[in-house]
């Protein structure tokens, strides 16, 4: 008997393992994520390790048509983002696979990926529109950020005084959408507004948004959290004025650079992210109004701020933006 059990342990290995695809739709092709131990701040090796425990081996490939066919093998697949030419046809391919798609880009970018349709041709959907999730066919996720530590939660604080630090600033890029929510235009009106006084309390940065044609712009940045944390606040406008749950990296940047955020995006933020943490654009008339709260802000208010901000990012109700959480999340496409 003993002998046997000796043989049946030495001999476990034969078994195989299952593969998981893991295919994403971006514009860079990164390789194989599993790869690189050190992409995405260790994101992928922590997965692959929680992967292998279940029994898995994983590969990730940027979205073709070949990657697909590579994938026949699988017993998983995992889509990071809806490519537009996705079809059912092409998914035949996929003879065994189960099948899930993540959604990262709202409808005013990516408007195919919301259509049901297209929806349908998978067996799981994990989005963060709170109005699109049923928990049958589709949950919810929360937008990871990759370098988000809970137990050191800012990535760069600055040292001078409150009394040195500018007032405000925004990162900004030229991109533009004619979806009737998206939010592009709304960041170049705040550009115009600033642009029409003589005021030096708001900086532009980026480095496509024809910043020579602007009174306020200062050029690129290597570091977004070391830009932020000389700045008492940032204007955070999401790429879309909703939907319900699209909170993306915008407004944790802001707190990992300790650094105010003037928020406008998901209408429920309060619902994921106390209201003490930023300010809510929604509730001002105008930016005249927004400008006027923040410049008459005292330092101690200010403070409470940065203490209510520090005191959410190490807390359980920040916890589903972390690394753990999204490994759990996808995990799930498994059962």
């Amino acid at each position: 008997m003993r002998i046997l059990l000796l043989l049946l342990l030495s001999t476990s290995f034969i078994f195989p393992q299952k593969k998981l695809r893991f295919l994403y739709d971006l514009a860079q092709d990164y390789g194989d994520f599993f790869q690189q131990d050190e992409h995405d701040k260790g994101f992928w090796k922590k997965f692959r390790i929680a992967l292998e425990k279940k029994g898995y081996s994983a590969t990730a490939a940027k979205y073709s048509l070949q990657s697909l066919r590579d994938s026949h093998d699988a017993d998983c697949v995992i889509f990071f983002n809806l490519p537009i030419s996705l079809t059912i046809g092409k998914l035949r391919s996929l003879h065994k696979a189960k099948t899930a798609v993540f959604l990262f880009e709202p409808p005013a970018t990516s408007p195919h990926q919301y259509q049901q349709e297209r929806w349908n041709l998978f067996d799981k959907v994990f989005t963060w529109h709170d109005d699109r999730i049923d928990n049958k066919k589709s949950f919810k996720f929360h937008w990871m950020q990759y370098n988000f530590d809970q137990t050191k939660p800012f990535i760069c604080t600055s040292n001078k005084p409150f009394s040195q630090k500018k007032l405000s600033t925004m990162i900004n890029s030229n991109r533009h959408s004619n979806h009737p929510q998206a939010l592009f235009n709304k960041r170049l009106e705040l550009i115009d507004f600033f642009d029409s006084l003589n005021t030096n309390d708001f900086d532009l940065y980026g480095r496509t948004c024809a910043g020579n044609k602007r009174k306020n712009y200062k050029g690129p940045v290597d570091c977004k959290y070391a830009c932020m944390c000389d700045y008492r606040f940032y204007w955070c406008i999401e790429n879309m004025d909703g939907p319900a749950g699209h909170i993306t990296e915008k407004i944790f940047d802001c707190f990992f650079g300790n650094c105010i955020p003037i928020y406008l995006g998901a209408p429920n933020v309060e619902l994921y992210i106390p209201s003490n943490c930023f300010i809510n654009m929604r509730k001002f008339t105008s930016f005249k109004e927004l400008y006027d709260h923040i410049k008459s802000m005292p330092e101690e208010t200010h403070t409470q701020y940065l203490r209510n901000i520090e005191a959410f990012l190490a807390s359980k109700q920040a916890w589903p933006y972390t690394q753990e959480a999204m490994i759990e999340r996808y995990l799930s496409c498994l059962s």
